[in-house]
């Protein structure tokens, strides 16, 4: 109850006028009834119902009934002023008031205690206007600040969803992005692969075939010990040009398939770490994935293994493909150190120097 209703309150029950209050569905009056009130039948011998007694208070009471629904069980305030002849005929000015106040039952169910006061034949309504008056202002405050509330979280909401939007739309670009960023990265490590591959290989198998035909014909001890080393440090050259365009972008990714590509690359870690067992399995079911898919699988596995080989301190590794679902499934697992997983759940504590 709000401080307007208890004023009200405390100004009818002080003034002495007709009061009725909500009891089992319907109003009987409270009290003795003011002297004015005989006229229309409202007696201290006997109840008086409020809606049989006066022609006015049915529409009012429906009326206030629908305003206090509204209110959703708020402490609130309906007053009509209205005219009435009497028994004998004669006009009275009369007003009514109801109100309702929090607690207690109420309208339909809802928490709240009805109270209906009739006033009139010559009291003064001077204070109780002016109460009401400040009521009904205040009220009207209440509803504008709560009109202009819900607009601005009206408009937050759609904003954030504006916002939230535009992120999602931001987002896919930049997935959108990455994925073009890297697929042109892997056309150009493949371009440079094919480079190496095709002609600087060539050019070194075809100066070593050179440098052998002139070992084979030199007469001199000397000049043969030189083309020795001479052919030593030009099959190092090819065999690290075959390992830059293996790293860059494998030709036989793009001839052979991942499967392939895959089992050759374990093999190849095998040869150079020959401390650590490598297997790379199958299943032997068709994977028709796509080339671009097949290029970024593979730099997974790569960097999977390199992690191995960096940080797992591992004596065995394995890359398994399958096809699962129509899906393609890369494993890559070893027998490593690991780590403690709850340490990624742990706070990270910081010190300052």
């Amino acid at each position: 109850m709000n401080d307007d209703t208890t004023l009200i309150a405390g100004v009818l029950g002080a003034m002495g006028l007709l009061v009725a209050q909500r009891v089992e569905g319907a109003y009987r009056w409270v009290g003795t009834p003011p002297p004015w009130a005989e006229a229309f039948g409202c007696t201290a011998d006997g109840p008086c119902d409020l809606a049989e007694a006066f022609a006015f208070m049915g529409l009012f009471l429906h009326d206030a009934e629908a305003f206090w629904a509204d209110a959703q069980g708020e402490a609130t305030i309906s007053s009509a002023p209205w005219s009435e002849p009497d028994a004998q005929g004669v006009e009275h000015q009369l007003e009514a008031v109801a109100m309702r106040l929090s607690g207690g039952p109420g309208v339909a169910g809802a928490p709240g205690r009805d109270v209906v006061a009739i006033a009139g034949a010559g009291v003064d309504f001077a204070q109780t206007q002016s109460i009401l008056q400040a009521a009904r202002e205040r009220r009207l405050t209440v509803d504008r600040e709560l009109a202009v509330q819900r607009r601005v979280e009206q408009q937050l909401r759609l904003r954030v969803e504006q916002r939230t939007v535009e992120l999602a739309r931001t987002n896919e670009q930049l997935r959108t992005l990455a994925s073009q960023v890297g697929l042109a990265e892997q056309r150009e490590r493949h371009r440079l692969a094919i480079g190496l591959h095709d002609h600087v290989g060539q050019l070194l198998a075809a100066a070593k075939l050179l440098a052998e035909a002139e070992r084979a014909d030199a007469v001199d001890p000397a000049a043969r010990e030189r083309l020795t080393r001479l052919l030593t440090v030009m099959n190092q050259a090819i065999e690290a040009t075959r390992t830059l365009t293996f790293e860059l972008s494998p030709p036989m990714l793009y001839e052979l398939g991942l499967v392939a590509t895959l089992a050759s690359l374990t093999e190849q870690i095998g040869r150079q770490h020959p401390s650590i067992a490598c297997v790379f399995r199958d299943d032997g079911e068709p994977k028709a994935v796509p080339q671009d898919v097949e290029v970024v699988f593979f730099q997974i596995a790569r960097e999977l293994i390199n992690n191995v080989l960096k940080h797992a301190q591992a004596t065995r590794l394995v890359v398994d493909t399958r096809a699962v679902g129509g899906e393609l499934v890369l494993s890559v697992t070893d027998d490593g150190a690991g780590f403690d997983a709850q340490t990624l759940t742990e706070p990270v504590l910081k010190t300052s120097l």
